[in-house]
């Protein structure tokens, strides 16, 4: 049975809102749980202990933080389903990176689940200054690489322009209000700033921690943005497209 553009347009909105209501409450359930994301500044000593205090369920939560993200790559596909009858030709390449972006998020996220617990238990399973020495040394690499550089550094400015580029389609859209592309517009440039903060891990003179809470404050303000778009396509008019559609597709 195939799905009419409104149907999916609607599924679309449910998936738009939920993605980041799922990603907010995971969140919040990984700063009960392990102290994320303030335990990154802790140094490897106190982030080995809140990980290994956690235990199975801090892996199980940073597990279940895997389905939100391959939401989100899910919502940025069909949201270029639902603006296919605007002809945005170069909309293709921000749903390639809107893609791109979570795939390599997931390199940084799965750091906690298969690579700090392993760590931890290590830490914990000696006292010698020079095991704890050479983990604090395969921690720092495996954190800057797959945490800072890739997930963070190229997966969330990816993001960051993908929210960019779908700013400035929706600007014109009949789906969306105007205010909603520069809403996502300024969103994407907040967080491209804060997104810097990564490069304190090698650039001493960078106050790390107070980009990174930039960063946080217009990630969270792209889950609303992204929620309010979903509602408005949960509720557009089943013809809203119509005008743009030539009579020989109708």
């Amino acid at each position: 049975m195939r799905m009419s553009a409104a149907a999916f347009r609607k599924l679309t909105g449910f998936m738009f809102i939920l993605t980041p209501v799922w990603l907010f409450a995971n969140s919040r359930v990984l700063g009960v749980v392990s102290g994320f994301p303030d335990v990154q500044f802790a140094g490897p000593a106190e982030l080995f202990r809140r990980v290994h205090d956690s235990g199975t369920t801090g892996i199980i939560a940073w597990y279940i933080y895997i389905i939100p993200g391959v939401l989100y790559i899910a919502s940025t596909v069909m949201l270029h389903k639902v603006l296919e009858p605007e002809r945005i030709r170069w909309f293709g390449v921000a749903t390639a990176m809107g893609v791109v972006a979570w795939a390599v998020q997931f390199f940084g996220l799965v750091r906690w689940i298969f690579v700090y617990p392993y760590l931890a238990d290590q830490w914990y399973a000696t006292n010698d200054p020079r095991t704890r020495e050479t983990l604090t040394i395969v921690f720092n690499l495996i954190n800057n690489y797959a945490g800072y550089a890739l997930g963070q550094t190229i997966g969330i400015h990816l993001t960051a322009l993908w929210i960019l580029l779908v700013g400035i389609a929706i600007k014109k859209s009949p789906l969306f209000k105007p205010w909603m592309g520069y809403v996502a517009i300024l969103t994407a440039i907040g967080e491209f700033i804060g997104n810097l903060g990564p490069l304190g891990s090698v650039i001493p003179g960078i106050d790390m921690k107070s980009l990174f809470n930039v960063s946080g404050l217009f990630w969270y303000i792209s889950y609303a943005w992204m929620a309010y778009l979903g509602i408005v396509m949960w509720r557009a008019r089943a013809d809203v497209y119509d005008d743009l559609v030539p009579d020989d597709l109708l």
